[in-house]
């Protein structure tokens, strides 16, 4: 019963995704939001098509593994999935009412799905016991969501609506891709490249890893295996951005015509309010950089030290560095730098910085949420007092510090993108200038012609 309703709904979310495409006038990408949405009603399917199973003994397993890793890729996707409609819904006015609302959803789904992971999902979490009542906790936040769009939907298809006047702009004004951003791109493109081949030879090895002497083998690859595949295709997701980055966001197609856009940015935070998310910003991320130097210097001292007591000092140390101060900042840097993209007049992909510095920090995050669990397991071993210290010393490996200094100088080159603000307006962003320009200049028009009307 419980795999017809995973089909049965997917196929119902995706009907859902059809009708929002057809019901929502947004600029280009119009379609991004729908077919994201289509995606997570193909997730349920899938969902429901490869089910868990269960033994004779009552235990229940993953047969293929396609069940738990789906899973995770939809928990982390609804939340996202919701931010994305909330700027389309900011573009239509009879849906703008409903985009605080969705992005809030967004972002409370997201944060949950990411203290789920790292609190409740491993069985030796603290709140494992509770994981089931943590997913449904989540689903509480996201069902509703969906249930009022729908309901707006459908008013909004009883009630009709014309669309309003198509003005294509100049594409003249469509300048070349900056040279620094494709020397970034090209840059960003061989270090994910080349972490994603490391990843992959961890995966390969997670079939000998049973074989493998517990003591004697990489820390790194006693990653789960749902972990690796989830991290590996997170890490795809963000290289297709790099090369979207190198190659321009966004672009006119023939034929394809703009939509008219307000003279005024929609949903702009009030000064105060932005004020106390940039201060948030800043502090999560200068903390942010402060605790990967020393993660750094504590990585650099268990890779040459010699003495068994400083390494498993070292360990222990960096673990809770990881888990108790650099993914909470690495997170708040990361949402509050979305939040700032999408309520401030910088926007989320119009300027080239802005979309470089989120690659960076999506990055780094994806890393510092994987690797996290590997400390955890090094941390486990050095608290066992019965690990002698000989063998505790050939735990030690150069991963660490090769991890913590590419973060370092990422987060550095994130706060040179932030200071100088380097020049260079997407495409997307410069559609979006020249749809506010003609909006003021239509706008004017329609003054005028008021005015002459009166006389």
């Amino acid at each position: 019963m419980q795999q017809v309703n995973f089909i049965v709904f997917g196929l119902l979310l995706i009907a859902f995704a059809v009708g929002l495409y057809r019901g929502v006038h947004a600029a280009a990408p119009k379609g991004l939001g729908p077919a994201l949405v289509a995606w997570n009603g193909v997730e349920l399917v899938i969902a429901g098509v490869f089910p868990l199973r269960e033994d004779p003994a009552g235990r229940v397993y993953d047969p293929i593994g396609v069940h738990s890793v789906n899973g995770t890729i939809f928990f982390l996707c609804i939340g996202v999935v919701l931010g994305v409609l909330s700027r389309q819904f900011a573009r239509d006015a009879r849906w703008r009412g409903l985009a605080a609302y969705t992005l809030t959803s967004g972002i409370v789904v997201f944060v949950m799905v990411v203290l789920n992971g790292l609190l409740a999902e491993m069985a030796q979490a603290p709140l494992h016991p509770w994981l089931g009542l943590i997913q449904r906790a989540i689903l509480a936040v996201w069902f509703p969501c969906l249930v009022v769009l729908a309901l707006r939907l459908w008013r909004v298809a009883r009630t009709g609506g014309q669309r309003v006047s198509a003005h294509r702009p100049d594409r003249r004004s469509i300048s070349s891709t900056p040279g620094w951003v494709k020397g970034f791109g090209i840059i960003a493109i061989i270090a994910s490249l080349l972490f994603l081949g490391m990843m992959l030879a961890n995966m390969v090895g997670m079939g000998s890893m049973s074989g493998m002497s517990e003591m004697g083998s990489s820390p790194s690859r006693y990653l789960p295996l749902w972990i690796e595949v989830s991290g590996f295709i997170a890490l795809v997701v963000v290289l297709l951005g790099f090369i979207a980055l190198l190659a321009g966001v966004g672009g006119y197609s023939r034929g394809q015509k703009s939509s008219r856009a307000s003279a005024s940015p929609a949903l702009l935070m009030p000064p105060s309010v932005r004020k106390l998310t940039l201060t948030m910003h800043v502090t999560a991320s200068v903390g942010w950089i402060g605790a990967i130097a020393g993660f750094l210097a504590l990585a650099v001292v268990s890779l040459t030290s010699q003495n068994a007591l400083m390494v498993r000092g070292t360990f222990l140390s960096m673990d809770v560095i990881a888990r108790f101060i650099i993914v909470p900042l690495s997170l708040v840097s990361l949402f509050t730098g979305l939040i700032l993209a999408l309520f401030t007049k910088w926007g989320l992909l119009r300027h080239y910085w802005v979309l470089a510095k989120l690659l960076i920090n999506l990055l780094a995050s994806i890393i510092v949420l994987m690797y996290v669990q590997s400390l955890g397991f090094l941390a486990s071993i050095a608290a066992a007092s019965t690990v002698p210290g000989a063998e505790l010393l050939s735990l030690r490996g150069s991963d660490s510090v090769e991890h913590s200094g590419a973060a370092l100088l990422a987060l550095l080159v994130a706060t040179l993108l932030s200071v100088y603000k380097p020049r260079g307006m997407t495409r997307y962003g410069q559609r979006q200038q020249d749809e506010q320009r003609q909006g003021i200049v239509q706008e004017r028009e329609d003054s005028k012609a008021l005015v002459i009307t009166v006389k």
